[in-house]
């Protein structure tokens, strides 16, 4: 994106906010046109906590790191207002187009610096001058701003790179991907199962979600960079639920309202045995299989939980030390485990069982 093109944006900023489309149909179509990865969309969404952002700032931070996306940006961002203009939106969505386009149009390059022209001397400092020069001050700390943050995402894409064996499909869009009973994937899924239940495994699935991952290994990578002297694990932790809410959870990712169990806490469920898991994974109707998930679970500190818990407990009498990572049925020998925040488990792998 040239300067013109970041110029007009930012002095549309009022009526971008105000006249946009809806924000995830308009980040949509920036991914369509590769204006945006599903990283940079996820950080214009939700801020460090994976708190979703309100609409006003997720407009905001959309227009700090578009100019940073490539030379087709303003174009590209132009053709997606118009794409995702539907319905109540598309009159204000063509119009704001148009406008961008002709302001673009209009903005001629920067003059050169010349000397006087006439004999009457300019006054150096005119407040059109200083308005000038507060705007172009403030623009360039924004500039500089989302510089930083794209330099920092630069660093986290490597560390959120997807794993190599996932198939080229995977890489780009959901997949399911089936197992063969040879790979050791399967043979360490079924391994796991087998330590508590004896029923008969028929098809083991790599879940293969880039959004889900990716958020997940941010939470990884913001857990190890938290003060605290406990270490993160990734445990292997198993998960039963109707099955319709299964596919919901592989898709779209955990949901509490699905979580029936408020033994300790309210929050996502998960249990180091299959055989417990067992009694959650019900039957899919019409048939005598039933499916659940192997999970990896971020875990730290742990507590005790509480039926009436709706967060982990706090870790000490002072609230700078942040919460415990989960909460379980026993410290000693924990066999069942609650997180609290969707990103701190992946459902990596579904599994067929027969029974």
């Amino acid at each position: 994106m040239n300067e013109s093109e970041e110029r007009v944006l930012t002095e549309n900023l009022r009526r971008l906010k105000r006249d946009l489309p809806p924000i995830d149909l308009l980040l949509d179509c920036l991914r369509e046109y590769g204006t945006l990865d599903e990283l940079t969309s996820h950080k214009i969404k939700k801020n460090e906590a994976n708190v979703v952002r309100d609409e006003q700032d997720q407009v905001s931070k959309l227009l700090d790191y578009l100019p940073g996306c490539g030379k087709n940006a303003f174009s590209n961002f132009v053709k997606a207002l118009r794409q995702s203009g539907k319905d109540a939106h598309q009159d204000l969505a063509r119009k704001l187009c148009t406008d961008l386009e002709a302001k673009l149009r209009s903005k001629a390059p920067p003059a050169a610096a010349a000397g006087p022209t006439s004999s009457v001397s300019a006054t150096p400092s005119t407040p059109s001058v200083q308005e000038a020069a507060v705007y172009h001050s403030a623009q360039r700390k924004a500039t500089a701003k989302a510089k930083a943050e794209r330099d920092e995402m630069a660093k986290d894409k490597n560390v959120l790179k997807l794993p190599d064996h996932w198939t080229a499909a995977g890489k780009k869009n959901f997949v399911l991907h089936d197992l063969a009973a040879s790979d050791s994937e399967y043979q360490h899924a079924v391994q796991l199962f087998n330590k508590t239940c004896r029923n008969q495994v028929t098809k083991v699935q790599r879940v293969e979600n880039p959004k889900l991952y990716r958020i997940f290994k941010a939470k990884e990578k913001s857990l190890g960079e938290e003060p605290c002297s406990a270490v993160t694990r990734t445990l292997e932790l198993f998960h039963g639920s109707q099955d319709d809410a299964l596919t919901q959870i592989y898709i779209q990712g955990w949901d509490k309202n699905y979580s029936p169990a408020e033994y300790f806490g309210r929050g996502y469920y998960f249990a180091r045995d299959a055989q417990f898991s067992m009694n959650y994974a019900k039957q899919k109707p019409g048939t005598n299989t039933r499916r659940m998930i192997l999970a990896s679970v971020l875990i730290r500190d742990i507590r005790v939980g509480t039926n009436d818990q709706k967060a982990p407990p706090q870790r000490s009498a002072d609230p700078l030390d942040g919460r415990v990572s989960a909460t379980v049925n026993d410290i000693n020998n924990p066999t069942i485990y609650v997180t609290y925040e969707e990103s701190q488990s992946y459902p990596a792998y579904v599994l067929t069982i027969n029974g």
